[in-house]
């Protein structure tokens, strides 16, 4: 949104790109409840706290008021938004299944995450500057990082459930190389798109990321560093 000229938060657009994670997200943890019970994380399903079938209504109606927002805003972050609630089914779903093959994982995530959150951003701001649209990449490489780095504390759990991510797949020391590789990319990209936000992001994260490969305990810390990092400097531009 800040890319596209925007110095004041569109809320109408952060409420829309909110529902729209958030029913993505519920969806995702309905058809991982057992995968989630096995890593011993995201309890709410797993251990009866609400009923799935209660999950699935919240899911409707965060999808639903995502589209609604979406629409009122303008045709391009309509038909950004329907692709998310795509991307989220493929994803999910039994059927499709890509959230339990290693690559088609990581470029989903990459994609939903950072690719169309972006575009969302930027096709709801004053102007669409198109050159801007370049600076979605360093986001989609990013993401596709942190997802990485998140199938590695849960690869027992996954390995349970039948989940070939690409820790599970390859091991952690293959997982490790890939992310780092992909951080590498990403604050290259950033570099010369002149996006600050994950440069500054990534050349943190790095030497933790370096380091987690003798100890496993800084994966986790550097999950939760990379995501306050990314809040404190949503906070720059939008002080609110």
């Amino acid at each position: 949104l800040w890319r596209a000229g925007n110095n004041s938060i569109n809320w109408r657009g952060f409420f829309a790109v909110t529902s729209l994670a958030a029913s993505i997200y519920v969806l995702n943890q309905i058809f991982d409840v057992e995968c989630d019970r096995a890593n011993k994380k995201l309890f709410i399903l797993p251990q009866k706290l609400l009923s799935l079938k209660w999950a699935f209504a919240e899911y409707l109606i965060l999808s639903i008021l995502a589209i609604y927002l979406a629409a009122r805003i303008n045709l391009l972050v309509l038909l950004l938004t329907l692709v998310g609630i795509a991307l989220g089914i493929t994803y999910s779903l039994r059927q499709f299944n890509l959230k339990n093959k290693a690559f088609p994982a990581i470029v989903l995530n990459g994609i939903g995450h950072g690719g169309i959150i972006f575009s969302i951003g930027l096709c709801s701001g004053q102007e669409l500057i198109f050159i801007n649209s370049l600076n979605v990449i360093p986001f989609i490489i990013a993401y596709s990082a942190v997802y990485i780095l998140t199938t590695i504390p849960d690869r027992e759990g996954d390995k349970q459930s039948g989940k070939q991510t690409i820790t599970v797949r390859y091991g952690k020391s293959a997982a490790l190389k890939l992310t780092i590789l992909l951080v590498i990319l990403a604050v290259v990209t950033a570099y010369f798109t002149q996006e600050g936000t994950i440069f500054l992001t990534g050349i943190v994260a790095l030497p933790f990321i370096i380091g987690s490969v003798k100890k496993e305990k800084l994966v986790t810390f550097t999950n939760k560093l990379v995501v306050l990092l990314l809040s404190l400097i949503t906070v720059v531009y939008y002080p609110v």
